[in-house]
């Protein structure tokens, strides 16, 4: 039996991809860590030539310095290979070390002194990622949510559908890192200011109808959806199969959340949709 998708994960060192394998693992990939580069034509030939339906669905991952030339490897092999690129802050990265009490691969290699440098390096050495390449900010996310991510987009059953990730935020917060397309609301009304609201978020009616008192914020949605609308199109033609959007407001709480389930409903049953409230329970 023929491989029929093929999940090749990279990123940074301690950007998730263990958790990412995991996560395929329990949707029914077959996952292999840090194959060797060099084997890699074989083992693609050798599934190909053997009748085994453990490897129908595989995934592999592979450090950030192997990725481009893994990625094109797997695409001569004529095989329909999706690509996921890990990736967080800096700090995060150096946190996530600190408390597993592993050694960055660059420390080890004698490339760098400490993992600040190691982190400097490894970003460094990173090759531009193809636009085709699923690009995830693991910075705020939980283990749940990229799960929450993942599991849908790579389900066996519908892993070949166009998916969409709206994500609202607060700008004071930093914009994320993983967005191909941000708007901006803040100049929309915010309820932040109203006494009443306050401690309310974009999820309660209440807030819903205070901002589309704001006959603004239905010409903008308005125009929002017309971009969508096109960009989506034309990123499917190019073969791009997730583009991730972010709506900002300044706290992440009100008005960002408001427009971001607005969008999720308004384009659930055209594309699969995926929603994440990043800053909604900041204080």
């Amino acid at each position: 039996m023929k491989i029929k998708q093929v999940i090749l994960v990279s990123g940074l060192s301690g950007a998730g991809k263990s958790s990412a394998m995991s996560i395929l693992e329990d949707i029914g990939y077959l996952c292999i860590d840090n194959f060797p580069l060099g084997l890699l034509e074989t083992l693609l030939k050798w599934i190909n030539d053997n009748n085994d339906e453990r490897y129908t669905y595989l995934a592999l991952s592979t450090t950030a310095l192997d990725f481009t030339k893994a990625y094109s490897l797997i695409k001569k092999a004529d095989i329909n290979v999706k690509a996921v690129f890990l990736d967080a802050a800096d700090d995060v990265l150096v946190h996530r070390y600190q408390f597993s009490r592993l050694r960055h691969p660059f420390i080890v290699s004698g490339d760098a002194r400490n993992l600040f440098q190691a982190i400097s390096k490894e970003r460094e050495q990173i090759a531009v990622l193809s636009d085709a390449v699923l690009r995830i900010d693991t910075t705020e996310l939980q283990l749940k949510n990229l799960k929450a991510i993942l599991e849908p987009l790579f389900s066996r059953e519908d892993n070949l559908n166009f998916s969409v990730s709206f994500i609202s935020f607060g700008f004071r917060y930093g914009l994320p890192r993983d967005a191909d397309a941000v708007f901006d609301v803040r100049f929309i009304n915010n309820p932040f200011w109203m006494e009443e609201l306050r401690k309310l978020s974009g999820n309660d009616q209440e807030v819903v109808d205070y901002i589309f008192t704001d006959k603004r914020s239905h010409k903008l949605l308005k125009e929002i959806n017309g971009y969508l609308d096109f960009a989506f199109k034309e990123f499917i033609k190019e073969h791009k199969n997730h583009m991730t959007v972010a709506i900002g407001c300044t706290g992440g709480k009100h008005r960002s959340v408001t427009f971001v389930n607005y969008l999720q409903e308004y384009y659930q049953d055209k594309y699969h949709v995926l929603k994440l409230h990043r800053d909604i329970d900041r204080k």
